[in-house]
């Protein structure tokens, strides 16, 4: 992950030329709606612990203020609140009529929550005019896309809503009329009163219950597929009961039914959609192979691998010793598990075929991995000294997918591959002397702490390089491609769009990682993250 391709020389384009705010400006008018995909929570902060202000109903169009964590700060009803952007669908329409638009002053007032750039445009890619220190009140003169116009030592320009708290706003409503509040009260709560009675849940394989909430926990019994479970409460992990005994089973393996409801004498009412909330998105279950009864779950285990890689091309032979038949040769950065050592040699097998090669050539490092694939986040770091250089089976399959866009007419550039625990080093704390450590941390990993240094990751861009480290990249054609197309060659998009608060980065189109075919495509049609997947979510550091 990178931002801004600045960062590498290149020089682009002016991308804004600031007009004074008296000057009046035809154009035409682009409206950006947001509306609701479920029955969802209004809340008075981010984050599903915090109280319900209101439930908005299905398919009702909301106003937007900012977001924050993969949260959405909204104004609904005549309050505004927070909901979690993973149920709301936003929208783009442009109208054919000309509009004439002024900017607004005296829109209201925000204060600082750290020391905040504010720059030329509504995107962090823009140019910084200047720095405003923390706890600094400015009034802003318009909001556009959650950044805010302000002024700040007779500068202009936009600063992020979420480094902002709003103290107040006397901008009109829209002309829209404002949907009336939902009359239904006391909207069901995610965790409490979940009970047989409003759910059941039933294992969609066999599966094992364990003591705990994670694969680390001694297994208490196994339970058969289709079994029927009674809930308690979760974690992560549903705490349930089968059979008299009580215990912890992984939720991606249970299924949960609406049971039907109660007979009623009262007065008939219309039913009401269950609220949804990001704890629990709907996802695909993938498709496993039914284990065998006490064998762990198909996600594995988070375990600490001794991990080779090879630091140049290296024959692997028949046995130990030189004077043995090649049986083919290594190519450099290849990551190898060692089966055993015999005389400085180790066992290895690639390529379908098992020999040995001279350790003189292999450098070991500890690294986390779930079912062998070497897992990166802000919670799980690689140790400094792991420099294995650009993955040659990851670089072969991004050169397959790219013969793979070319011949439909899409071009891809990689312009970021494998970085050093040196560079990345270099490269953080750049960012952070320019833009402050808590704005940085949310699109740049700590040295130790980024995806580039396996050399399993790529950022790929398209033909506009403006683009490339841009949330607008994946409103690209290339963009879409990648999207649609990268898990076929063994890619998941690493950091998606509305997942900030899961892998603690901003969404990132053009972040690529390299985890094998048959992965990829499992992660991707389970609607996870590589983290949710593995059940491994670190999204700060520790």
């Amino acid at each position: 992950m990178i931002r801004g391709s600045r960062k590498y020389g290149i020089v682009l384009p002016a991308l804004l030329v600031f007009a004074c705010l008296g000057t009046v400006k035809e154009a035409y008018a682009e409206e950006i709606r947001y509306t609701t995909t479920a029955n969802l929570n209004m809340r008075t902060g981010v984050g599903t612990r915090n109280r319900i202000l209101l439930t908005i109903p299905k398919g009702r169009q909301i106003t937007y203020v900012a977001s924050k964590n993969g949260w959405y700060q909204v104004r609904y009803g005549g309050k505004d609140g927070y909901v979690s952007s993973a149920y709301v669908k936003k929208t783009v329409t442009t109208s054919s009529t000309p509009v004439i638009s002024t900017p607004v002053s005296g829109a209201g007032q925000v204060k600082t929550t750290g020391a905040l750039n504010f720059r030329t445009g509504p995107d962090k890619t823009y140019t910084r005019v200047g720095t405003m220190p923390k706890n600094t009140i400015v009034s802003y003169s318009e909001m556009k896309n959650g950044w805010y116009l302000i002024t700040y030592n007779g500068k202009t320009g936009y600063a992020s809503g979420r480094y902002l708290t709003v103290l107040s706003q006397t901008a009109t409503e829209p002309s829209t009329p404002t949907p009336a509040p939902p009359t239904e009260t006391d909207p069901p709560d995610e965790t409490a009163g979940d009970t047989a009675s409003a759910r059941r849940y039933f294992t969609t394989t066999s599966l094992n219950m364990r003591t705990g909430p994670s694969t680390g926990y001694s297994i208490v019994q196994v339970l058969p597929a289709g079994a029927e479970l009674t809930y308690h409460g979760q974690n992560g992990w549903y705490h349930v009961s089968y059979n008299g005994k009580t215990g912890y089973a992984s939720n991606r393996y249970v299924r949960v039914e609406e049971a039907a409801p109660e007979p009623s004498t009262g007065p008939e009412t219309a039913p009401v959609e269950e609220t949804v909330e990001a704890e629990t998105p709907p996802v695909k279950i993938p498709e496993v192979s039914k284990p065998e009864a006490a064998t762990p779950e198909v996600t594995g285990v988070l375990v600490k691998t001794d991990l080779l890689y090879t630091t140049t091309t290296l024959n692997m032979r028949t046995a130990p010793g030189t004077g043995n038949s090649i049986l083919l040769t290594l190519p450099k950065g290849v990551h190898l598990r060692s089966e055993g050592v015999e005389n400085g040699w180790h066992k290895l097998t690639y390529g379908g075929k098992t020999g040995y090669a001279s350790g003189k050539y292999l450098a070991a490092h500890s690294v986390y991995t779930v079912d062998g694939t070497i897992l990166v986040n802000k919670g799980l770091p690689l140790p400094s000294g792991f420099n294995p250089g650009e993955n040659p089976e990851a670089r072969a399959a991004f050169n397959r997918m790219n013969q793979a866009a070319k011949r439909q007419g899409i071009r891809l550039n990689l312009f970021s591959g494998f970085r050093s625990y040196t560079y990345q080093k270099s490269l953080y704390n750049r960012y952070v002397r320019e833009d402050g450590k808590a704005l940085a941390e949310t699109y740049s990993a700590r040295p130790g702490f980024s995806e580039h240094q396996t050399g399993l990751t790529f950022d790929i861009g398209g033909a506009d390089s403006s683009k490339w480290t841009s949330s607008r990249f994946g409103a690209t054609k290339e963009g879409i491609w990648l999207a649609r197309n990268a898990p076929d060659y063994g890619f998941i998009l690493r950091y998606p769009e509305g997942k900030q608060h899961i892998t603690g980065y901003v969404y990132e189109p053009w972040h690529f990682r390299y985890v094998g075919v048959d992965l990829a495509k499992k992660v991707t049609a389970s609607g996870l993250t590589l983290d949710e997947y593995f059940q491994e979510v670190h999204p700060a550091y520790k």
